[in-house]
């Protein structure tokens, strides 16, 4: 236990870095070094190896420093599911300083009442039971029931019995115990289930990754108002997607070839534009442009994120209409088909430029059900889901 804490200690230092507006209460803190992170994880995989390491009690000591690494740690999942999770079973142990700011966004109490999507290994939720208290009581939702019977073990060995893993879809939320002072999703899903409406005590924060159409994902911290959500702060984040009922294929990347070819679009370039997007090379491109393309993501309906390779990625705009492709490369814009899809990104660069170019991060943003009547006004943009509607704006 002496090694553990040494490692506890390495990421308590990186949190209690953080920026003042960031920082990380003692409280959380506390609940850290109270809930060893090695008694969660029975078997996991590092990154890029397909070997699966067992853990046991001969060989935990050479484990210790990959299982507090400051990463996330994959604990379920076929070997090769990470590199295209459209549709699997995958889960994570998420990474540490991460799971410790998103806790505490969630400004969590004594005796709070908190519901949970995905408890993977059940270390989420034995952290927030530490934190609400046995008055408290954390309930978990968790999809794929090889996890389950190892997260009730873990959280039970802590004596927390005041914290619950259940087996099911936790987009349906769990009625028995609503209404919750704070929900959080531990998956990125496309839409906020129409179900946390009800479940959430008004004046209650919710916390979810908001994944839009191109794959672009944002952790939004909500408030529950009267009829609707409204955010606090936001960042770019991604998390795996979530399975079942209301998982969305078709928001990630998709490999180029596939898109002409579905689209009947000739895959030989009609059209190169000089275009410079400020960078030097195609990693500087990814970086100088996520704001550009988080904002055509709620503006832009014929957003496409494209797959290039297996080691590369872009984006650009596919116009079904008149079977054009344009295609971004850090140096130049590559049309298939027609320049008409080049011609709607530049008009969407410029308008882009003259709001001020923000990204997901720079807005507001309202939740509200589908059935409401919301209209974008001015320096506004509405995305509708199957369930609820989000109306973005500038503050």
């Amino acid at each position: 236990m002496d090694n553990v804490k040494k490692f506890q200690d390495k990421i308590v230092e990186i949190v209690k870095d953080y920026p003042k507006d960031h920082s990380i209460s003692q409280q959380v803190i506390d609940a850290y070094y109270a809930t060893p992170r090695h008694q969660f994880i029975k078997r996991y995989r590092v990154s890029n190896s397909d070997n699966w390491i067992e853990i046991t009690n001969q060989n935990l000591e050479e484990n210790l420093a990959q299982l507090y690494a400051n990463n996330p740690i994959a604990i379920y999942g076929d070997n090769d599911a990470h590199k295209n999770p459209e549709g699997k079973q995958i889960s994570t142990v998420s990474q540490q300083s991460l799971v410790l700011y998103m806790i505490e966004l969630l400004k969590l109490e004594k005796g709070h009442k908190v519901f949970e999507l995905g408890a993977a290994s059940g270390f989420n939720a034995a952290l927030m039971g530490q934190v609400v208290g046995p008055t408290g009581k954390v309930v978990s939702v968790e999809i794929i029931k090889e996890l389950i019977q190892n997260a009730q073990a873990s959280v039970k060995q802590l004596g927390l019995n005041h914290v619950e893993i259940i087996e099911g879809d936790g987009g349906y939320g769990y009625e028995k115990e609503a209404p919750y002072d704070r929900v959080i999703f531990t998956a990125g899903a496309n839409d906020l289930p129409g179900t946390f409406y009800k479940q959430i005590k008004k004046g209650g924060r919710l916390l979810i990754v908001l994944k839009n159409q191109g794959g672009v994902a944002t952790l939004i911290l909500f408030e529950k108002k009267a009829d609707h959500f409204e955010s606090i702060q936001s960042m770019l984040c991604d998390f795996l997607p979530v399975t079942g009922q209301f998982h969305v294929q078709g928001l990630g990347y998709k490999p180029i070839g596939e898109i002409l070819s579905q689209n009947k679009i000739k895959p030989k370039p009609v059209h190169h534009t000089s275009h410079w997007w400020g960078g030097s090379d195609e990693f500087t491109f990814v970086w100088l442009t996520a704001g550009f393309q988080s904002f055509l993501s709620i503006s832009e309906p014929r957003f496409q994120a494209i797959r290039i390779d297996n080691e590369s990625t872009t984006f650009g705009l596919l116009d079904v209409k008149s079977k054009s492709l344009v295609v971004a490369k850090y140096n130049e814009l590559v049309s298939y088909g027609s320049t008409k899809a080049r011609d709607y990104l530049l008009k969407s660069l410029q308008r882009w430029t003259a709001d001020g170019m923000p990204g997901l991060v720079n807005l507001k943003v309202k939740a509200y059900p589908i059935d409401r009547k919301i209209k974008a006004g001015k320096n506004q943009w509405l995305t509708k889901r199957k369930e609820s509607q989000f109306l973005w704006s500038k503050p």
